[in-house]
C-alpha cells in the first residue's frame, strides 16, 4: 500500500531528535506537515499539522519560534476510506487564513507552541 504524503512526514518526525526545542524555558513543537490550498469561498490557507499533545482544550493561537501569532480555524475534519492513520490519532490538522497574514508557506516557522 502506498503511503501518503502525510504518513511519510509524520514517520520522519517520529525519528527526529529535535521534535521539542525550548526557548526561553517554554516547550516549542516541531511541524509534522503543512501544505497551502485554496478554498473558493475563503481563499488562501495553510494547512498545518501539529501534534495533540502541545495543546490545552482552549487553544486558538499557536505562535512560532519567532514570536509570531497565528489564530487556528479547524481542526480539519479529514475522511478515510479504509483504516485511520496513526499520525490522525496523534496530530491535529489545522487551518491558517494566510490572507489574515504577511506570512507563506516558506516562512510561516518550524515550531509552535499554543496560547
Amino acid at each position: 500500500m502506498t503511503k501518503s504524503i502525510i504518513e511519510i512526514e509524520y514517520e520522519k518526525y517520529l525519528c527526529a531528535d529535535d521534535k521539542i526545542i525550548e526557548i526561553n524555558g517554554e516547550k516549542y513543537y516541531k511541524v509534522v506537515y503543512v501544505d497551502r490550498f485554496t478554498l473558493s469561498k475563503i481563499g488562501p490557507i495553510i494547512s498545518i499539522v501539529l501534534p495533540y499533545c502541545m495543546f490545552s482544550h482552549s487553544s486558538k493561537y499557536i505562535e512560532n519560534e519567532r514570536g509570531e501569532m497565528f489564530k487556528l480555524y479547524g481542526p480539519e475534519m479529514i475522511r478515510f476510506i479504509k483504516e485511520v492513520p496513526d499520525w490522525y490519532l496523534k496530530c491535529g490538522s489545522y487551518m491558517i487564513k494566510e490572507n489574515e497574514y504577511d506570512y507563506t508557506l516558506d516562512d510561516i516557522g518550524q515550531y509552535f507552541i499554543s496560547r
